[in-house]
Parts: C-alpha cells; structure tokens; sequence
C-alpha cells in the first residue's frame, strides 16, 4: 500500500507538471523538469521503501518493474538516496554508448546460459531446435568479481522471447560466425549471474503465489504451503528457512497441475529453479545447512 510520503511526493510532481505545461518561457520550462525529475527519483524511493512493507516482495521484482538491475536498485537504496532508474544518452563515439538502453527492434534476448562445466541455467530447452541460437559470453564482470560464473566462457543460448527481459545486453560471440553482438537477458539469467542463487528462488515462487491467488482450483494443501513460502521471504529470515520452503513447494506441485495452465507453468519454473539452486550450492560450495532441508521432485 502506498504510503502518505509517497501520495506527498506524487501529488508535488504533479503539480510541478502542470506548472511545466503552463508556461510559456522554455527556460522556465526546462528549469521545472528538472526539478520534477528530481521529485521523481524521490518518490521512486518512498514507493520502494512502501515495497518493503509487504514481505511478497523482493528486491528482483523491484528490479524488473523499474528496469534497474536488482543489485542496482538496492545499492540505491541502501545509500539513502534517491532511486534514478534512467541512464543518460551517451553519443556513439562514447565508451559508454554501448551499454545505454535503447529503443532495441530485436525480439532475442539470452534466455539460458551452460557452465563450463556442461550445466544449464535458465530453460535451455523452451524453444525448438531452429528457434534458437547459441554464442558465447566471457564473463568477467568488474562488478561482480565474487560472481559463481566470473571467470568462465559461458555458452549462451538466446532466441525470441517475450515477458521477463532486461535493458541489461550481454556482449556474445555468435557460435556460428564468431560475429560480436549485443543481446538482451532475461530476468532470469541476470538473477543467476549476479545474484545469490536464493535470487531465481524468489522470483519462481513470486510467479506461483501470483498464479495460485484467485484459483478456486488449486489444493488446499499446496495453498498453504506456497502462503508460507512467500510469507518467508523477508530479509531477516534466515536463508535456510526460505529456501527448506520453497522446497516443499517444489515437492508438492503435482497437486497444482490439474488447477489450470498458467499454475502449472509457475509450479514447473519453480521446480527447474529448485533443482538449478541444488546444483548452484553443490558446486559453490555453500553452506550445507541451506541446502540440506531441499529434497526437491522435479516434474516431468
């Protein structure tokens, strides 16, 4: 729920906009813009300190609905400052240029990247054989040196897709003609590049909750385990107990199947991110505690 800053914040721009519309002097014009972007950025912060509010959300769906890397939006906010989703435009001879946003034409994006090790992350196999292509990503990221991944060529595999995109354009290598280019990843695979591996956890059981509320079909039984999952999400519980729930959905989601398609495509999501996160622990040698209480059944 919206708070009474926020409602503050929002009701000034608003009024900063009209003021804007009304003048006649662009240098007047120009001067409350800019103030107005201000105010924004303000109150882009009292809707995600509203956000932290409610348990149900994360930090990846913070990320996603203001198109700011997940890590990014927290530095932000941690700072104490205000939120600025929008990058300045750089010119083409700009170092930078490349990593701007742009209004892209490509419907592609990577949606699944292989391990050197030969292990998929992402649904490597949602598209058909013809669909898809796969490059390859040096990832080296300076701002994430401590990432699982840094360090490895990673095979990428990328096609067209549609939802959970990001601004964020991975530089590959097409495998076929060694071309260099610039495609979009997923949510997805940004959470399991630059995240902790609980990151793609949230997200799945987010889709699942927002799948399962309203569905007179679904089970009693898995309801209320997916309620206590989604319950467990805040930042002082501790990462154990998250993921031991999450868990207990995954092995239970059979019980969803019959409640309808987008349920189910949720509970399989939630199921490979499972299966994919006991992968992740096992190779990253995390803790055993987190991953002990998982005994996920993957569906078929």
């Amino acid at each position: 729920m919206a708070g009474e800053m926020t409602d503050a914040r929002i009701a000034a721009m608003v009024a900063m906009l009209e003021m804007a519309r009304r003048a006649r002097d662009p240098l007047v014009q120009a001067q409350v813009l800019a103030e107005t972007e201000h105010q924004a950025a303000w109150a882009l912060r009292e809707a995600v300190a509203d956000c932290q509010d409610d348990p149900r959300r994360s930090w990846a769906e913070i990320g996603k609905v203001t198109g700011l890397p997940r890590e990014t939006a927290w530095r932000q906010y941690e700072a104490g400052g205000p939120l600025v989703s929008v990058k300045p435009w750089q010119s083409a001879d700009s170092p930078l240029a490349a990593s701007q946003p742009r209004p892209w034409t490509d419907t592609s994006a990577v949606y699944a990247f292989r391990t050197e090790n030969g292990i998929w992350f992402g649904p490597h196999d949602q598209l058909p054989d013809g669909q898809y292509s796969d490059g390859w990503l040096t990832f080296d990221p300076p701002n994430a040196p401590g990432s699982r991944f840094a360090g490895q060529e990673l095979r990428a595999r990328y096609g067209p897709w549609e939802g959970d995109v990001s601004f964020h354009a991975a530089l590959i290598r097409d495998a076929a003609s060694d071309r260099p280019m610039r495609v979009r990843a997923t949510y997805e695979v940004i959470d399991w590049l630059f995240g902790d591996g609980q990151t793609a956890l949230r997200q799945a059981i987010t889709a699942v909750a927002q799948a399962a509320a309203g569905n007179p079909l679904i089970d009693p039984k898995l309801r209320e385990l997916v309620e206590s999952a989604t319950v467990v999400q805040g930042r002082d519980v501790r990462p154990a107990v998250f993921v031991a729930a999450v868990g207990r959905v995954a092995d239970s989601a059979a019980l969803g199947y019959p409640a309808g398609a987008l349920l189910s495509r949720a509970l399989r999501w939630l199921e490979r991110a499972v299966g994919q996160y006991q992968t992740w622990t096992d190779r990253a040698g995390v803790d055993r505690e987190i991953l002990l209480p998982v005994a996920p059944k993957l569906g078929p």
